[in-house]
């Protein structure tokens, strides 16, 4: 066994083979009695004879057998650095048959039974679209395959009950066979046990996370009996069989099918000496198909070195700005702020331009000098540059952005109008309660007004308050006498009819603005009218995240987001402030609406104090969906409160705080063998305690040239076996290269690249 160092490769085992002590097949015990010193006759003379039978696949392998496969099945990708793989949740079954049919030898390696082979289009006479089509028959008109039609398995020991059942084939051309196969002393290195963490991780920044368990199961009906007690075994938990392939696919992309093949019976055709004379027909207990990409050259660590280039000069040219090109002065220092010239017309129809800048900066900006109240259009925003004659115009593009993305909302606009009715209600209470607290007249005595608090007028309801009394003071007992003894109703006796209260006095506003300052009436006001803004605040939350907001609006050039680049950036505070003001300017009727608004700029002190962040624009993000991001303030994790795909190939991040580290990761959506990005293998340390640790320098180059035969692309397993031990030296592993140590270093890791601010 040989174990990775779990903090390099996630502490993962590695082991050559599990060969069962029996073989499947049928066993015949034969027991017999003799007791020395003893003539006991003719009584023991009959011998007790058992037969023991050892269940295993040989034809079909029960549901739940496969643990996935890769590349998944119908997948479309860059597969040309990969070797097709198929994983086993029966540990056991690649041993637990042999090629002859005969036990193994003791001391000898284990062969195992089974191969992956991979087809092309065209290849396969019986499925030449290369999509994983297969004959079905059963087992016994297999085995009576006419010799001048195909060549069967050499088996003589079938049971009858197995030659009923059903199987799946795939017919080879005897030449394809001889190219492709693995000779009987790779097998050994091409199958292994793994046990360890190696699901995949899914999917983006936060996505699916359960694509290799679609692939769980082959045949639908029950399974046999022996394979409860093997998934029952303890020993066997989180132990995996692993059939790696031999043979990449073509740099020129294709279609392509996988075949899980039993070479039981075919042992003379895998040394080496013997070509077929006819198509072998092989059993087919799994098969998945899939399209290879062209290889562009675009692979993940190519492409993230492209991303990083520009910071190795100048840390500054990964800051989200335009090109500074010579430039000084003020349109110097503008542009390295980030801003953006754009033609501008002013309200007298003259042509101009005008400074723009987005929510997103290159460097942190600083407060402006005082907060800005609600406003009523986007020209409060404006910023005039009086010493260049020029507009600053980016919180009125705010604004105004702000208001048009209210506007296009089903939604928020009948939300925000419900809320504000509520608002208005509570507001109205606050009057009232201190129109009784001055008997009648809002300028009453100063000490019933103190008397009662806005905050809990907010709440007051006086006519349930009165009846409430009332009940407690003996009406129900008033109500009975009345109407048992109904007085005569004249007209005198009648009620007069309530005068109509006159509006209150202007008075009133002051007061009013004066009680929405005080941090008890807000926080009064906020829970009466809780239910009504939920739906808002959720809309607002999402805009100060800038959710809604066009991709021109936060980069209005694309020269300060090129193809293939990233990009850090601060966010502007002010800029969100002036979004948020814009969205709800809709529908204010009067100056109360416009101060019961402020309850809800409430929602920006929500958000952290610092956001920040980047965005790529690369083929990484559609090649790489399940891309791994982690950002950190010094060794603080930053958390990542939004991560999205705007338009095909643009990543947008924010984050809690300030990011000056991020590592950007190649998703492992599980362990895959292969070639690295170069054309190169890194090679891993085989001795000591630190297993699986990639050796510095220590490399194979040039590896399709010199270990692919170019007409095939099938790896040379025992040449490049040969080539890794020289090149391992002192970290090579002791009696040579297992199945363990080849699968170590044909791990195709995945990569990542680290960018400092």
């Amino acid at each position: 066994m040989l174990s990775q160092d779990p903090g390099t490769a996630g502490g993962l085992e590695f082991h050559d083979s599990l060969v069962p002590a029996l073989e499947a097949g049928t066993y015949r015990i034969t027991t017999g009695h003799a007791i020395d010193g003893v003539d006991t006759g003719d009584y023991f003379d009959t011998p007790v004879v058992r037969t023991l039978e050892v269940q295993a696949a040989r034809f079909a392998l029960p549901g739940g057998a496969v643990h996935g496969v890769y590349p998944v099945d119908g997948a479309t990708g860059t597969f040309d650095q990969l070797l097709p793989h198929i994983t086993l949740d029966t540990p056991p079954l690649p041993w637990e048959r042999t090629l002859t049919g005969a036990p193994p030898v003791l001391g000898q390696p284990a062969v195992p039974w089974l191969a992956v082979l991979l087809f092309a289009e065209g290849e396969l006479p019986g499925d030449p679209s290369a999509l994983g089509r297969t004959e079905q028959m059963t087992v016994a008109d297999l085995l009576a395959t006419p010799a001048s039609e195909a060549i069967a398995p050499a088996l003589t020991d079938v049971e009858p009950a197995d030659r009923a059942t059903g199987c799946r084939t795939v017919d080879v051309p005897a030449q394809l066979f001889a190219a492709i196969a693995p000779r009987t002393e790779e097998l050994g290195r091409l199958v292994h046990l793994r046990r360890g963490e190696d699901e995949p991780s899914g999917v983006r920044s936060r996505g699916d996370r359960t694509r290799a368990r679609s692939l769980r199961g082959v045949h639908r009906a029950a399974p046999p009996r022996w394979w409860h007690t093997l998934r029952d075994d303890a020993s066997y938990e989180g132990l995996h069989a692993v059939v790696v392939g031999n043979r990449f696919p073509a740099t020129t992309g294709g279609q392509y099918t996988a075949h899980l093949v039993s070479l039981e019976g075919f042992a003379k055709y895998l040394d080496g000496s013997t070509v077929a004379s006819a198509p072998l027909r092989l059993v087919s207990l799994r098969s998945w198909s899939f399209r290879s990409l062209p290889d562009s050259g675009a692979h993940f660590g190519t492409l993230v070195e492209n991303l990083a280039a520009p910071g190795r000069q100048d840390a500054a040219a990964l800051g989200l700005r335009l090109p500074l090109n010579g430039a000084t002065g003020e349109a110097g220092d503008r542009l390295a702020q980030g801003y953006t010239p754009l033609a501008h017309r002013l309200d007298s129809g003259e042509q101009s331009y005008a400074w723009y800048r987005g929510p997103l900066t290159p460097l942190p900006t600083q407060a402006l000098p005082q907060s800005v109240e609600h406003s009523a259009n986007a020209d409060a925003r404006l910023v005039y540059l009086e010493e260049h004659g020029l507009f600053d115009v980016s919180y009125a593009a705010a604004w105004n952005l702000g208001r048009s993305l209210a506007l296009a909302d089903p939604q928020f606009p009948p939300a925000l109008m419900a809320w504000r009715a509520v608002a208005r209600a509570g507001a109205g209470r606050m009057l009232a309660a201190r129109g009784r607290a001055g008997s009648g007249s809002l300028t009453g005595t100063r000490a019933a007004t103190d008397r009662l608090g806005a905050a809990a007028a907010i709440g007051a309801r006086p006519a349930r308050q009165a009846f409430e009394t009332s009940v407690r003071g003996g009406l129900s007992d008033t109500l009975t006498t009345a109407l048992a003894n109904p007085p005569d109703r004249t007209a005198a006796d009648r009620r007069p009819a309530r005068a109509r209260p006159t509006p209150p006095p202007r008075a009133a506003a002051p007061w009013l603005r004066g009680q929405l300052a005080q941090p008890e009436a807000r926080e009064a006001l906020r829970a009466v009218t809780a239910d009504a803004a939920n739906p808002v605040l959720d809309w607002l939350d999402r805009l100060a995240l800038l959710h809604p907001v066009p991709l021109e609006q936060l980069v209005p050039r694309q020269e300060l987001l090129p193809t293939e680049s990233l990009r850090f950036f601060y966010v502007d505070r002010a800029w969100q402030e002036a979004l948020v003001d814009g969205a709800l300017s809709i529908g204010i009727a009067s100056g109360l609406d416009s101060d019961l608004t402020t309850l809800l700029h409430d929602v920006l002190t929500d958000l952290p104090a610092r956001l920040s962040g980047f965005l790529v624009r690369s083929s990484l993000v559609p090649g790489w969906p399940a891309l791994r991001m982690h950002l950190y303030a010094g060794e603080d994790e930053l958390t990542v409160l939004r991560a999205d795909t705007l338009g095909e190939d643009v990543l947008l991040v924010l984050v809690d705080g300030v990011v000056d580290r991020l590592v950007v990761a190649e998703p492992p959506q599980g362990l895959h063998f292969g070639i690295q990005d170069g054309d190169v293998l890194h090679l891993r340390n085989l001795k000591g305690d630190t297993i699986g640790t990639t050796l510095p320098g220590v490399q194979l180059t040039n590896v399709s040239s010199g270990y692919l035969r170019p007409d095939t692309r099938v790896l040379d397993v025992a040449g490049i076996g040969e080539a890794i031990t020289a090149a391992l030296g002192d970290h090579a592993q002791e009696g040579g290269l297992s199945a363990a140590g080849w699968a170590i270093q044909m791990v195709k890791a995945a990569q990542q690249m680290t960018f400092q601010r």
